[in-house]
């Protein structure tokens, strides 16, 4: 599949960099600092350098616990929240299936088995019960331009979290918050000999817990990518006073070279395990004990998004499930990535895939260029439970607008909305194509510098102002972002194709 082909490329290259770099020293050093983007010609464009390293302590090992399985045709989910249950039975091999419950399939289609919530239905002034704090009138909107960055500094830190009741799973995750300090010296995602990756985010800075609490968004990663992978992103959502966590997915990350593909292939029943378990870890932090996070969290106000294989995470978390036996008699006909890399070869037949225990607080979800639509089917997003925004790209090779985004928009509940941007490729929501090495990746030049793409930072201009106006309206209830959804903000981005129902 070219994008393992080449994401595992584009891993060698800054393994090979890392490997040969000095301990010291800034001697020919390319940093690329936030808002650096490739133009449309593929000619890079760097900001300030950046000097300081971003390094995290290994978290000790946390003992094993066994999962919870129930057997005998019964519901067969393995939880991966040790603060709600306490895990019973047998010990769960490393790597082996997550999330799944037992399922017969009947001859008309997926049985699934999820309680859609019930303050999934949009009520008669445009709100979805539940909204926190939504207005009863449509006034001036009491929050910052969502074209614009946001009041708050910005830090970030990495928590190295371990899930017991899944083998000890790593489950490294890094936050996204607003902080106190005006200054300060600049958090780096990656420092090799040639390459020093850094944006806005200040190391470590102290979360501003005077002005909280603040609202959360947990964000999944692609197909081998990274929990920095799109910093242009979350730091965005953090300077609009969000608290962002994105964990990594072990097994399918960029720096994971060495996996096999059955491993690879079963992160789809991880991913949403892992969203559930940092956001356990998140209540922990936001209570006695968890320093300058203590009540920094609104935890009820959350959101998922995700890119890509993080989208299909996010529907997963928003209540999306998938029957595998539908999935992959849907793959006999269809000639997506997933189809042709025989991933859902390693999914356990007579499974339903979904998050067992619902995320508290959730209430909207994003999802960047999801795929997978072959996987989920009508009935399988018709559990979707929050309003959900998906993304796509007119020049997507990946999860193309026609079999991916248009459907999966199309089998969605209502409140919904749909934005394609024209130009914009598959890695777009992503800072990977400002990567160096990524135009030395053939396998990247149809991801990132196609002829007629958008320019990344255009891109992320779209995507960001787009996402807070969601965000804002179904975590904050602000009912003045109906208008800058359905009309305001297409004014000002004319890439922007804009669907939506429901609001």
């Amino acid at each position: 599949m070219r994008i393992r082909v080449a994401l595992h490329l584009l891993t060698a290259a800054l393994v090979a960099a890392s490997c040969t770099a000095e301990p010291s020293g800034n001697a020919g050093v390319v940093p690329i600092d936030a808002g650096s983007a490739f133009a449309a010609d593929g000619a890079l464009t760097a900001g300030d350098a950046v000097a300081s390293a971003d390094t995290a302590s290994k978290a000790d090992t946390a003992d094993s616990a066994p999962s919870e399985i129930v057997a005998d045709g019964q519901t067969a989910d393995v939880i991966a929240n040790p603060v709600d249950t306490a895990a019973t039975g047998v010990d769960q091999m490393a790597g082996d299936a997550a999330v799944v419950d037992s399922a017969p399939v009947a001859d008309s289609g997926p049985v699934v088995d999820v309680t859609v919530a019930p303050d999934a239905a949009p009520t008669a002034d445009g709100t979805v019960a539940g909204d926190v704090g939504a207005p009863q009138e449509i006034g001036p909107s009491p929050n910052p331009a969502v074209d614009q960055w946001g009041p708050y500094p910005v830090g970030t830190r990495v928590k190295n979290w371990i899930d017991a009741s899944r083998n000890n799973r790593p489950v490294t995750t890094r936050l996204w918050y607003p902080i106190v300090e005006k200054s300060g010296d600049k958090a780096t995602y990656l420092d090799a000999i040639v390459i020093k990756v850094a944006g806005k985010a200040i190391d470590k800075g102290s979360a501003d817990k005077a002005k909280g609490p603040f609202p959360i968004v947990m964000f999944s990663h692609g197909f081998k990518g990274i929990n920095w992978q799109s910093y242009d992103f979350t730091e965005y959502l953090a300077s609009h006073g969000y608290v962002v966590a994105a964990p990594d997915h072990f097994g399918n990350t960029l720096l994971d070279v060495s996996v096999t593909k059955e491993v690879e292939s079963k992160s789809a029943l991880e991913r949403p395990l892992d969203l559930r378990f940092a956001y356990d870890e998140l209540v922990k932090l936001n209570g006695a004990g968890g320093g300058d996070f203590e009540g920094l969290l609104d935890l009820g106000k959350v959101a998922v998004t995700g890119h890509s294989f993080g989208g299909y995470t996010a529907l997963v978390a928003g209540g999306g499930t998938v029957d595998v036996d539908f999935a992959k008699k849907g793959c006999e006909t269809a000639s997506n990535m997933l189809c042709k890399g025989g991933y859902m070869n390693y999914w356990p037949n007579g499974t339903v895939i979904k998050l067992p225990k619902p995320i508290p607080g959730l209430k909207a979800a994003i999802c960047l260029a999801p795929g997978f639509h072959v996987a989920f089917g009508k009935l399988g997003l018709a559990t979707v439970n929050v309003p959900t925004m998906v993304f796509g790209g007119s020049l997507d090779g990946t999860t193309p607008v026609a079999s991916d985004i248009t459907p999966i928009y199309n089998d969605l509940p209502v409140a919904k909305a749909k934005v394609v941007i024209t130009g914009a490729g598959h890695m777009s929501y992503t800072n990977v194509c400002s990567l160096p090495p990524a135009q030395f990746v053939p396998e990247l030049k149809d991801m990132c510098f196609k002829p007629g793409m958008i320019d990344g930072a255009k891109a992320f201009a779209l995507t960001d102002a787009y996402t807070m106006a969601w965000l804002n309206r179904w975590l904050k209830g602000d009912l003045a972002m109906n208008a800058l959804l359905t009309k305001e903000l297409g004014s000002k981005f004319a890439a922007a194709q804009v669907s939506n129902q429901g609001f």
